[in-house]
Parts: structure tokens; sequence; C-alpha cells
């Protein structure tokens, strides 16, 4: 194995994104806990924008809409996007 300039953990859209766009000017390493490449796993929120995506040229099926989502940080900060009424 060759030596790195960066390692990414995880092989979903963003670290996929981040890989390709780092690799033009660095060596770069990606380690995936999954067999598939792209996809996250059950455990994974799937919170992918559908406007990244199509940037990327991935069109995967939409597998679930959200009427609202709520993110919290470690120190119990949160937001709430509400997409019913347009934004946060």
């Amino acid at each position: 194995m060759s030596k790195s300039d960066a390692v990414i953990i995880g092989a979903g859209p963003s670290g996929l994104y981040l890989a390709r766009e780092l690799s033009k000017v660095m060596n770069i390493t990606i380690f995936e806990e999954d067999k598939m490449l792209g996809v996250p796993p059950p455990h994974c929120t799937g919170l992918v924008n559908i406007n990244s995506l199509e940037t990327l040229g991935i069109s995967p099926p939409i597998v679930s809409t959200y009427r609202y989502i709520r993110i919290t940080d470690l120190g119990g900060n949160s937001i709430t996007f509400d997409f019913r009424r347009g934004g946060p």
C-alpha cells in the first residue's frame, strides 16, 4: 500500500465526493465498513440533499422523505428543519 496524504472514513456519497475531489491533488485512502460503496447502511440517517446527489451524477431511488428533522449535537444543542414550512 502506498503512503496516503489523507484518509477518509466512510464511502457514502459525501465521503466518495470528497475522495474524488481530493484525489485530483493527493493520494487518498478510503475505509468503509460495508460491502457496497455509496449506499448508506440502515443505521445511518440517510439525510443527503437530493441536489448534492444530482451534482455527483447519482440517482438513487428515494427511500423516504421527511416532514421535519431535528439534529442534536453531543452538547445537547439542536436545530429543527421543518420542511412543511420551508426551513429552520
